[in-house]
């Protein structure tokens, strides 16, 4: 600090070089500021060049605030200090304002405040009026009682310091009496009194003394009030009732907030003192620091209450916490949580009941200490924590109740030597209560989760195949007994070792890549090899294994050893080959059966009666034609078996065709049905159809069997229609019978290869070399029938 004292000298003391920069720019603009980071500095400053105002920070390292606040008084006493702490404390502003100072400011404050405080201070030092020896008084007997304070910290402490200042302003002020009216509601209702009877307090609530008050407390300025002067000549009433003359009314105010207001009454207006307003200042100034500092004690001391309530609520549900979090197995946490209960709480009973959904009823979890004597229903349990007073004591009653849902009962036994059970005990009690069901519900949770884990556990292991589970690094995660069998590795030395122990690494690669690329599952067959190199053919299954995100997290493998069945499938196909060639021999003696049945047949008609020159004409074209559709199915046959080359086309007449089929297999089926006294009428409805390229002796082949089918079909005979006609682009043939006809399981099958009605009598191979035929001649083959309404063939073939 220079040698000059300007004016206005501000010092700020404080060790905390943050609160100390922040008040000294607010202060710098208007004032000369200098700043002190010690007790020491601070006095080696004040020696130098004394200020008129400090601000003190009471918590220091080295020395204290009180201390140096000493030290200052003592060296001036009119210096004035204005005390700054974080520590909301009655007893260090006692102790302050008692060492002389005179403002106390609470951390954080505002610019305001600050402001404030020093016009405050600055005028009460520019206006000193030889007042300092009556308040040096004053602060002395606010020490003694400050130092009484100590010993009790009550409502009663407000009362009595205010009892203090109010006796020692009517001392100073020389009044006679002196009142506390406290704001409430625009009203001023008394708070404190000191010498005024009390038959004497209840002219003090007339409004006329109410209005004089409000007109004081508005002009924020002392007011003296004299019963012969206006406006307060109102009040002249209640001065009178109060034996009074005049009264000087002192707004109590901190800051911005009204506390109230302090009257001092005289029984004449010449009693009141020259300087009264600057002495009345200081002690409207003391009480608003009381009362103010005794809200704050009030306010600290109740939220260090709560603090330290909330405090073991925290360490008792942390406690719970951990018991949840160490122990997942219902029946230890429970116990664990009911020693929480007992020991910790003090209950001595502790009972708990879950609910069973399977027996819709509670059932006994736990228990410890006194026994219950009560069960709980449906229909018996509180919605809400319940308190019961008994010769034994408090009987709690509270459900447990997650997600809206009560999933059980807890009863707790509170001996009375405890007390009834405090608000905020029950508070703590709803809380861990809450803890427990979550508790409960986490731990059926994962009882019912490792009963899961072990059932598919179960199931992997027992499974026949080869199961295991590889991670994105490509190690093997999982490995069940199969595994173990089919590849002869034991868990212990594939777990966590890289797939391609088992599986070929370039072939994995491109499995693998296939399922990343499409999400879905690959279905290979391939060949591996076990661990001494056997080879083993296998059927994989190789699928994505996705997380809670739907993200892909590895795959999982399920291989099927196929070696003995690749074995069987290839005897069984060596097996097909010989009964397909049987089948195949059967159905070629089927048609040449055929075959040389016309030619024999039309040889002993010829034989009978050679004489007939058209008669033996006929029969040996029949035979000469018969004689060619079996050299063209030795032909086929040979076809067949080179696998490659087809009969040419020839230009055929449909009809012709029609009418050689019916000629060649009349002499079958007539001569037949006659024998068997079945009647077959044959009906033909040959409309002309042009030409087309296609193989008569196949169309020929397939009207054969078709025929006889048919007549096969009519076991009590009926009628056999052949019809031809076009259809367009299509040449058709329509070949219909009267008979038992199909039922549409039949109907649907009535083309496969080696299926047939007939009871052993046919091959089977008859409709489906038919249907093959006509499909290779670029036709089609449909049929249409129903149980005892006749089955018709309808054949299209393209014309042109």
């Amino acid at each position: 600090m220079s040698s000059e004292c300007p004016t206005s000298r501000i010092l700020i003391v404080d060790d905390e070089l943050g609160p100390r920069e922040a008040l000294r720019m607010i202060l710098k603009t208007r004032h000369a500021v200098a700043t002190a980071s010690s007790g020491a500095e601070a006095l080696e400053l004040v020696r130098r060049c004394p200020p008129d105002l400090v601000f003190l920070d009471i918590k220091m390292r080295e020395m204290d605030g009180i201390e140096v606040l000493k030290a200052i008084k003592a060296f001036d006493a009119t210096i004035e200090v204005v005390m700054m702490t974080a520590y909301a404390s009655l007893d260090t502003a006692r102790q302050a304002m008692s060492y002389g100072a005179s403002e106390y400011l609470i951390k954080p404050f505002s610019k305001a405040e600050v402001e404030n405080a020093v016009a405050k201070a600055l005028a009460r030092r520019a206006a000193h009026t030889g007042t300092q020896h009556e308040v040096r008084v004053l602060l002395e007997r606010m020490r003694a009682l400050a130092e009484a304070a100590q010993r009790g910290t009550d409502a009663d402490s407000l009362a009595q310091m205010g009892r203090s200042i109010l006796a020692q302003g009517c001392q100073v002020l020389q009044a006679a009496a002196a009142v506390l009216h406290r704001v409430a509601d625009d009203r001023f209702p008394c708070q404190l009194a000191f010498q005024l009877p009390p038959a004497h307090l209840t002219a003090l609530e007339h409004p006329a003394w109410h209005a004089t008050l409000e007109h004081a407390f508005l002009t924020g300025q002392p007011l003296l009030v004299s019963a012969m002067e206006a406006p307060a000549s109102e009040a002249s009433p209640v001065l009178q009732q109060l034996a009074c003359q005049a009264s000087a009314l002192f707004p109590v105010v901190v800051g911005e907030e009204p506390l109230g207001l302090l009257a001092f009454f005289y029984p004449e207006p010449a009693r009141v003192p020259a300087g009264w307003q600057e002495r009345g200042r200081t002690f409207a100034d003391l009480m608003a620091v009381a009362i103010h500092t005794h809200r704050r004690w009030q306010a600290s001391r109740q939220e260090a209450v709560q603090q330290a309530q909330r405090a073991a609520q925290l360490g008792i549900l942390r406690e719970v916490t951990r018991v949840i979090m160490d122990c997942l197995d219902l029946e230890a946490m429970l116990h664990a949580i009911g020693e929480q209960l007992r020991t910790g709480l003090g209950y001595s009973g502790v009972h708990l009941w879950l609910y069973d959904p399977a027996t819709g009823a509670f059932q006994d979890a736990y228990h410890a200490g006194t026994a219950p004597d009560w069960q709980p229903s449906l229909q018996g349990v509180p919605a809400a924590l319940e308190v019961q007073d008994t010769a034994a004591g408090q009987v709690i009653v509270a459900p447990l109740v997650l997600d809206k849902r009560q999933i059980g009962v807890v009863q707790l036994l509170r001996q009375p030597q405890h007390g009834p059970l405090a608000d905020f005990e029950r508070e703590l009690l709803c809380m861990v209560l809450d803890h427990l069901a979550l508790a409960v519900k986490n731990a059926q949770l994962y009882g019912e989760m490792c009963q899961t884990k072990s059932y598919l556990q179960s199931l992997i292991d027992g499974a026949g195949d080869a199961i295991f589970t590889v991670d994105t690094r490509d190690t093997i995660t999982s490995w069940n007994s199969s595994a173990e069998r089919l590849f002869q590795y034991p868990a212990a030395e594939v777990l966590q070792r890289p797939v391609t122990v088992l599986l070929p690494e370039a072939p994995y690669q491109a499995w693998r890549q296939a399922v990343l690329q499409h999400g879905s599952v690959q279905h290979l067959e391939t060949q591996l090899a076990r661990r001494d190199g056997t080879p083993v053919d296998v059927s994989m299954t190789l699928s994505p294994l996705r997380g809670a995100h739907d993200e892909i997290v590895g795959f999982s493998a399920i291989i099927k050893d196929v070696t003995q069945d690749k074995r069987l499938r290839e005897q069984l196909w060596q097996a097909e080959k010989l009964r397909a060639v049987g089948e195949m021999a059967a159905g070629v003696a089927h048609n040449f059966n055929n075959i040389l049945t016309t030619i024999l047949g039309h040889t002993q008609l010829l034989l009978d009666d050679p004489g007939d020159v058209q008669a033996v004409r006929r029969g040996l074209t029949i035979i000469e034609t018969a004689a060619r559709d079996a050299a063209h199915i030795v032909q086929r046959i040979q076809t067949f078996a080179r696998g490659h080359g087809d009969a040419a086309f020839i230009l055929t007449d449909l009809v012709q065709v029609v009418k050689e089929a019916v000629d060649t297999t009349r002499p079958l089926w007539k001569e037949r049905a006659c024998d068997e006294g079945r009647p077959i009428d044959l009906v033909l409805d040959l409309a002309p159809v042009p030409p087309f390229s296609s193989r008569a002796a196949e169309l020929r082949e397939v009207l054969t069997n078709l025929i006889l089918n048919a007549v096969d079909a009519m076991p009590a005979g009926g009628t056999l229609t052949l019809r031809t006609y076009t259809e367009g682009a299509w040449a058709c043939l329509e070949v219909a019978d009267t008979g038992i006809g199909m039922s549409d399981e039949v109907r649907r099958r009535i083309f496969d290869p080696f299926f047939t009605t007939k009871a052993g009598k046919g091959s089977g191979l008859g409709l489906s070399v038919s249907y093959t035929l006509i499909k290779a001649l670029g036709g089609s083959i449909d049929v249409r029938s129903a149980p005892r309404q006749g089955t018709t063939f309808v054949i299209r073939l393209p014309l042109g």
